[in-house]
Parts: C-alpha cells; structure tokens; sequence
C-alpha cells in the first residue's frame, strides 16, 4: 500500500518507492518471479515511479482511471500509454 488504508484521496507515501526497490533487487537475487503490485493513489506521475522501481501491478482508482470520464476503456488506454506500458 502506497497509502494508509481506508479512505480515498490520500498523498502517497513516498516511502514506499524504496520499499519497492528493495523488494525488487531482493527478488531478483534470489531469482523468483513475482509480481510487485502496489495501490494507493496511482497517477501517471506514481505509476511511473513505482514501475521505474520495479512493480509490475498497478492498482488504478480515482486517481487514474475513475476520473468521471464516461469512456473508461479510453481512459485506461490513455493511463496505459501515459505511463508507458502497452497493450
């Protein structure tokens, strides 16, 4: 979690971009493949960073692609895109 629990619209905590880092060199030393999976308050900006630091999963909300927008299929595309990942 990238948030306290419990309730929407919490900063991120940037304290867990190094827990994500060492997590992931932790796993890559021991070679096992396991996915990262991060939520709380994933934004183009956060999701960006948490990828760069090694997660694979992002939990996408309200601060992604439940803004309102009536085409969500568009609107995970364009998060998609934004923050580099495909398909």
């Amino acid at each position: 979690m990238t948030v306290e629990p419990g309730f929407t619209g919490q900063a991120f905590i940037s304290g867990t971009l190094e827990k994500i880092s060492v997590l992931s060199e932790l796993l890559k030393r021991r070679n096992l493949k396991v996915d990262i999976q991060v939520d709380g308050n994933i934004s183009v900006e956060t999701g960006k960073a948490c990828i760069a630091r090694g997660a694979s999963i992002l939990v996408a909300g309200t601060s992604s692609i439940f803004t309102g927008k009536p085409d969500l299929y568009t609107t995970c595309l364009e998060f998609k895109r934004h923050i580099g990942q495909t398909g």
